[in-house]
């Protein structure tokens, strides 16, 4: 039996076992390896996780073994792509000609990617913003369900039918935490933005005061302005909030991730039945779909590390590579994911929505979300203004005043 610690959040699990990399050196002599991870206790990936350990223990019986028994910090810890991965990249092994023969399978394995060309851990899903449709409201509208919208004048056209025939808001929004903001501004650039703009934005070559941000920023605006949110956002849960009132035909839109997760498609359907969801992929601002194809950024979403201290990496390292090889990721693309390895055979997928998103996928994706590469100090500025923002009280000026000032400051903080 795999034992681990209760369900923490990401933040606290990482801050864990950084903090115990001095205190737990003495791992040498214990016998068990320790995962610790923050989905195996969600219903939709026990399936996914009863086979990667199913297949470890197959391999080595009797090495898989609880934190309290051992004693000890993780061998194996689940982490974040991105910059919340590289913060800690230094309480992980780097992994390279160990796992050379699987990286080439993987898709996002740059988010989890050192400048030295090593990996803190290999990702098992890819992921992204998309918006999630439901298909009731769209009919209660006279609106085709399988006609979703594909420019910004589009959406706004729908939203104007919505609201004159329905009572559901255009958009749900879950901003607590600040995600709800962070994912629609990253949608709505994705949307807006040639390549070079959004790379010179990511390589932070262009400020937030910028006019290309600006105009981003001012769309959202509009999105408020207009009534398109439904009342409250600030207040919703993403993850559970914004999903029930999605069932309860309480919104007509919403954004979502593509992968294991409750705000994705596999939960959705759950909630409101197999076909009943659609999605659509972040409309085009100011230029045509065709000009702007492709509009889906994904990035590799979660994945296993091996940490530094562990005194059983050879173990670690092969149930790293058993979670992300094709046949694992099978088993989560069932329970609700988009997996990472491209080998994966999705011929048995049988979900509508899934299928649509595999095809943004295989079309119309392009590498790294741009929210991946907000720096922390960005981050925690883009939680407090995006409340200010929905609620009124703030203007975009003022706002991108505030995001420069932090990237500022980081940048500062950074400098010998």
């Amino acid at each position: 039996m795999l034992g681990r610690t209760l369900p923490l959040l990401l933040a606290l699990c990482l801050w864990a076992f950084v903090e115990l990399v001095a205190a737990h050196s003495a791992a040498a002599q214990s016998n068990v390896l320790t995962v610790w991870d923050f989905k195996s206790e969600e219903p939709l990936m026990k399936p996914y996780f009863a086979r990667v350990i199913k297949e470890f223990e197959a391999r080595h019986p009797g090495v898989l073994g609880t934190a309290v028994s051992a004693g000890e910090g993780p061998d194996v810890a689940l982490l974040h792509g991105g910059e919340q991965a590289l913060q800690f990249a230094d309480a992980f092994v780097s992994l390279t000609t160990q796992v050379a023969d699987l990286v080439p399978q993987l898709t996002g394995a740059n988010n989890f990617q050192r400048k030295d060309g090593s990996y803190v851990g290999l990702p098992i899903s890819v992921q992204g913003v998309i918006i999630y449709y439901n298909k009731d409201v769209y009919k209660s509208a006279g609106l085709d369900p399988d006609a979703p919208p594909l420019t910004w004048d589009d959406l706004a056209a729908n939203c104007k039918v919505i609201a004159e025939h329905t009572r559901a808001a255009c958009f749900g929004l879950g901003n607590k935490a600040g995600v709800g903001f962070a994912g629609t501004i990253d949608a709505l650039m994705t949307g807006s933005w040639p390549l070079d703009v959004r790379n010179q934005f990511m390589a932070r070559e262009l400020g937030w005061t910028s006019k290309p941000v600006h105009e981003v920023f001012d769309k959202f605006q509009a999105m408020v302005s207009n009534k398109w949110i439904e009342p409250g956002a600030n207040s919703y849960s993403p993850y559970t909030d914004l999903p029930r009132m999605f069932a309860g035909g309480r919104v007509a839109n919403m954004l979502g991730l593509v992968s294991d997760a409750p705000n994705a498609w596999k939960n959705l359907e759950q909630l409101i039945g197999v076909g009943n969801v659609g999605a659509f992929m972040p409309v085009a601002v100011a230029v045509s779909p065709q000009q702007q194809s492709k509009r889906l950024a994904v990035s590799g979403g979660i994945g296993f590390g091996v940490t530094r201290w562990s005194a059983h990496k050879d173990l670690a390292i092969d149930y790293v590579k058993i979670s992300a090889d094709a046949d694992s990721e099978l088993v989560f693309m069932d329970s609700g994911g988009m997996p990472a390895n491209t080998k994966v055979d999705t011929s048995r997928m049988t979900s509508p929505v899934a299928k649509q998103i595999l095809g943004f996928l295989n079309c119309c994706a392009i590498p790294n979300r741009v929210q991946d590469t907000f720096l922390p100090e960005e981050r925690q500025e883009m939680q407090r203004d995006g409340e200010l923002v929905i609620s009124g009280q703030i203007s975009v000026d003022e706002t991108l005043n505030r995001l420069q000032q932090a990237r500022t400051a980081a940048k500062s903080h950074q400098s010998p």
